[in-house]
């Protein structure tokens, strides 16, 4: 189409798109219209795949579409539809919540009912065991990450799910 190849690179479309302007400087209108139509991906795809289906994609999808040269390629076109199976999704199953300073089990769920701590600083809330928050803030007052003194609450009888809707 008017020398241009699905093949070529961006730049090389270009520099055709340059001669072919020098060439014809009264079918500007139509040049910009037939760049545009290689500048589109989909456009591309088609016309390498020639499955029916994704040149009618190109009629909807296409701002100024060659509809006649779409037409015909897809009566000509003996390439099966591109079937495009959804992939399938993987469910993931719910963790533990874990002590953000020993990586053990902190609670079976959300919704138990412990005593823990909430370690508080700028980047955020870290849930411990109490004896690991004590222990952790003897050692280190700060956030490693922030720099910011830690707040501790200790928090007793109450679920991570109510603590996380309070703070």
């Amino acid at each position: 189409m008017l020398g241009y190849k699905a093949s070529m690179s961006s730049e090389r479309r270009r520099e055709h798109h340059a001669f072919l302007r020098n060439k014809f400087p009264k079918l500007h209108d139509e040049l910009h219209h037939a760049r545009s139509w290689v500048d589109n991906g989909n456009f591309l795809d088609a016309l390498t795949t020639r499955a029916p289906n994704q040149l009618e994609f190109c009629k909807i999808s296409m701002e100024h579409a060659p509809t006649r040269l779409l037409d015909k390629l897809i009566e000509t076109s003996t390439a099966p539809n591109v079937d495009l199976a959804p992939r399938a999704l993987q469910t993931t199953r719910p963790s533990k919540p874990t002590c953000h300073l020993c990586g053990e089990t902190l609670a079976e769920s959300i919704a138990d009912v412990i005593d823990f701590s909430l370690l508080k600083c700028s980047c955020g809330n870290k849930y411990a065991h109490t004896h690991c928050a004590e222990k952790h803030l003897s050692n280190q007052s700060q956030c490693v990450a922030c720099k910011k003194s830690y707040m501790l609450n200790n928090i007793k009888h109450s679920t991570l799910r109510q603590t996380l809707l309070r703070f």
